[in-house]
């Protein structure tokens, strides 16, 4: 095994600032919802929500993936240009050396680099083709059910023609599947909660240890990111920002429901963030063990993919308000998805660009 050094400056410095622009999103609730109100906050959390489903696909398939089969291993070919480019500088005080093969080594390497990079470019728009069919099977069957939750809303409207005008705005704002079942709670039912802990209820304190371990495993994963380089660390890190955006005005939300005060909400928020520098510690840590950083990025990416399609995505379906068309809804969402699979990939396109600056 090489051993590899683990807290490297540039890795822990970015790594640094990546986790405390996450930690600061933890205020993002409070200074977010006063600004969006009514049927406005739900056409936000859209565009928020499908933002997030799309980054972090973008990331786990076009390079956390890719990284964990070793597509973009192109570390041994630069520390090779590396040694050939020292050789080039210290060639007079080596006699007899012979320059015109050191000058073509060199030459076939920048040859090399460059068939590198096209390989890798490759790579990424072949895998973009895989996000392209699931957004376009998302569209299909999103278009295909309007017509059904359009029945379905007509005969709950019927049933329910009294009621709609107080309650139409809170049952938006529920899962579908909670509406039917009746299991939604509402705010009353949240400040009602038994206190268990400190003065919070059971609520509270399932939300903000919740947090504290996601907190955690998102550190974990822009640490052992930016182990392998700056450009995977970079784009996981947009990745934990962008979803991290509506998970916390959701929470934040939550919170507040169940009788917490802002001050102390927003305390409470931030605390629990504080273990994502935990986690950049022990990811940037697993470098030095022999295979555990391409293991600990294969986990990362699965949880990234269930994150985005068996959590955020499945809510993105129920999303479809009473007020709204549904082909605003899509348009909404369609802006989340395609902006965030442009920053991602735009990344990897032009990453050679990035290092160089």
């Amino acid at each position: 095994m090489v051993v590899q050094q683990a807290f490297r400056g540039d890795a822990v410095l970015w790594g640094l600032i990546s986790i405390t622009v996450v930690s600061l999103l933890s205020l993002t609730g409070a200074a977010i919802l006063p600004l969006i109100k009514g049927t406005s906050r739900s056409r936000w959390m859209n565009v928020f929500i499908a933002l997030a489903v799309a980054t972090l696909s973008s990331d786990a398939i076009l390079h956390i993936l890719p990284q964990v089969l070793g597509v973009h291993s192109n570390h041994k070919h630069s520390e090779g240009s590396a040694e050939a480019d020292a050789i080039i500088v210290d060639h007079e005080e080596v006699p007899g050396l012979n320059i015109t093969a050191v000058e073509h080594d060199c030459d076939h390497d920048h040859a090399h680099e460059h068939e590198h990079s096209s390989s890798q470019k490759e790579v990424l728009t072949k895998l973009s083709a895989v996000l392209f069919a699931i957004y376009v099977l998302y569209v299909v069957e999103f278009v295909a059910s309007r017509g059904l939750r359009k029945r379905s809303r007509k005969v709950h409207h019927n049933d329910t023609a009294s009621n709609n005008s107080q309650n139409s705005w809170a049952d938006v704002e529920k899962p579908i599947d909670q509406i039917i079942n009746g299991q939604a709670k509402t705010s009353s039912g949240l400040s009602n909660d038994p206190v268990v802990f400190c003065g919070l209820r059971s609520t509270a304190v399932m939300i903000l240890f919740g947090d504290g371990v996601h907190n955690f495993i998102d550190g974990v994963a822009v640490g052992a990111s930016f182990a392998v380089s700056p450009r995977l660390g970079l784009t996981t890190s947009i990745a934990v920002v962008c979803h991290e955006l509506p998970h916390e005005v959701g929470d934040f939300a939550v919170l507040l429901e169940s009788g917490l005060s802002v001050c102390r909400a927003l305390v409470l928020n931030l605390l629990s963030a504080l273990t994502a520098f935990a986690g950049l510690f022990v990811g940037l840590a697993s470098i030095n063990i022999e295979s555990a950083l391409e293991w600990l990025l294969a986990l990362i990416a699965g949880m990234f993919l269930y994150v985005a399609w068996l959590d955020m995505l499945v809510h993105l379906r129920a999303e479809v308000t009473n007020t709204d068309p549904w082909y605003l809804t899509l348009i909404l969402q369609s802006f989340g998805f395609i902006g965030g699979f442009i920053i991602i990939f735009v990344i990897g396109w032009f990453e050679d660009d990035i290092l160089a600056l």
